[in-house]
């Protein structure tokens, strides 16, 4: 790391490297003492050879154990990347809301019709959400969101993980850590599962749907806007003869020389 880079330098363009050495040395055993002196005044302990002892993994790690103990005897979710693997994460519902999130604020944050309109072409080849489609084209928003796809999300989580409990983990595994999965069993439902979290994903729907209204209802005025739905309705209606020239870039070209003529002093 750039730390050790540093180190190297100093240490090949030190005149004695013996003295380099031992003060380099003598500095780390003095803050190593600093830090053990700081960490007891404020309350923590201090664990030898911690590196070590913590070890790479869960199975050879003292440290890591008697942590898995304390979460296990309170029924908390643990083992390496757990939160990933489990509903709230990047295996369950954490990818599509965070998606959606980010979908939401990438669609109200374009400016450039001709990339919209590119966009909404990319779509229809599933590459993105079909409800933008709906949201700019028709003025349709999708307020069944959290039980279209948060829902369903949620049963094939619960699925999986049971058939991993029931069929596919080891006899030691699931002994240990049964727990985490047993739970899902009388789950049907987000609610079931964890009620706040289903508040949090309902109101993020919420937050959202009103972030597209509010933008949609804008976009009502702009003439560019309204250029975007004439050429998707030429589009979907295949009112185009070459379709080359079609799918160039023209909304934003287009009212730029409106914007030139005008600075002129003459109409367009």
């Amino acid at each position: 790391d750039r730390q050790n880079i540093k180190v190297k330098k100093q240490y090949e363009s030190a005149a004695d490297k013996k003295v380099f050495l031992r003060d380099l040395i003598l500095m780390g055993f003095m803050r190593n003492i600093v830090t053990r002196m700081v960490m007891e005044q404020k309350g923590f302990t201090y664990i030898k050879d911690a590196p070590y002892r913590a070890g790479t993994s869960q199975y050879n790690s003292q440290v890591a154990k008697a942590i898995e103990d304390v979460a296990i005897s309170k029924n908390i979710d643990t083992t390496a990347e757990r939160h990933a693997n489990s509903v709230y994460g990047t295996a369950g519902l954490q990818t599509i809301s965070t998606g959606f999130g980010q979908a939401v604020n990438r669609l109200i944050s374009e400016q450039n019709m001709d990339n919209l309109f590119a966009q909404l072409r990319s779509i229809l080849k599933n590459e993105g959400p079909t409800w933008i489609i709906d949201v700019v084209t028709k003025n349709v928003f999708p307020n069944d969101y959290y039980k279209d796809v948060y829902e369903p999300k949620f049963l094939q989580k619960r699925a999986d993980d049971l058939k991993f409990y029931n069929v596919d983990c080891l006899p030691e595994y699931r002994d240990r850590y049964g727990y985490m999965y047993k739970r899902l069993e009388h789950c049907e439902t987000i609610e079931d599962f964890d009620p706040k979290l289903a508040k949090a994903l309902r109101r993020q729907v919420e937050t959202n749907i009103a972030k597209l209204r509010k933008w949609r209802s804008q976009m009502e005025h702009n003439p560019k806007f309204q250029k975007l739905l004439e050429k998707w309705d030429d589009f979907i209606n295949d009112r185009y003869d070459d379709a080359d020239e079609f799918f160039k870039p023209s909304i934003e070209q287009q009212f730029a020389q409106q914007q030139m003529y005008q600075n002129g002093g003459r109409s367009f």
